[in-house]
């Protein structure tokens, strides 16, 4: 037998957060409302069946910074705690296994419009590949180090 969730439509005021503290969502909340802004909700948040979240606290908190009144949910039952937990954990943690092939991400960041590269990596892509030619290959082994030593910082301090 197929089973469908059905996604269904909560009054946003009815839905309360229960792991906000996993991640500092800070940022992605605030890209959040810009994807929202530009292609509506298009990916339900999860919540169980005491109008918990279990996943989606940035685009619940993007919602409600925007002043929706509803918000598309699908309301998961779970068996236990344990396997509410399992399920957040793999919702949130996932993306870190992911990588990219540079080379398609590259050319669809590049059919993009700046302002869109920007709002979501930070940066308008083309100006990362600024030619080099006029580099010698010691200039640009600095540069290198010298983004991989950024990296370092950034990612032991933060942003």
């Amino acid at each position: 037998m197929i089973y469908i969730r059905q996604i269904i439509e909560k009054n946003i005021d009815e839905l309360k957060e229960k792991y906000t503290t996993l991640k500092n969502i800070d940022k992605t909340t605030v890209l959040m409302v810009t994807l929202i802004e530009k292609f509506g909700i298009v990916q339900p948040i999860v919540i169980n069946t005491q109008n918990e979240i279990i996943d989606g606290n940035a685009r619940f908190n993007a919602c409600k910074l925007l002043g929706k009144k509803e918000i598309p949910v699908i309301v998961k039952e779970f068996k236990d705690t344990q396997e509410e937990i399992e399920f957040m954990l793999s919702c949130n943690l996932s993306d870190q296994y992911s990588s990219f092939n540079a080379d398609l991400l590259y050319e669809y960041l590049m059919r993009t419009t700046k302002e869109f590269q920007e709002v979501i990596t930070g940066y308008i892509v083309s100006d990362l590949f600024l030619p080099t030619s006029n580099l010698t290959l010691e200039q640009i082994e600095k540069i290198e180090q010298g983004k991989r030593n950024q990296n370092k910082l950034t990612d032991f301090f933060g942003e």
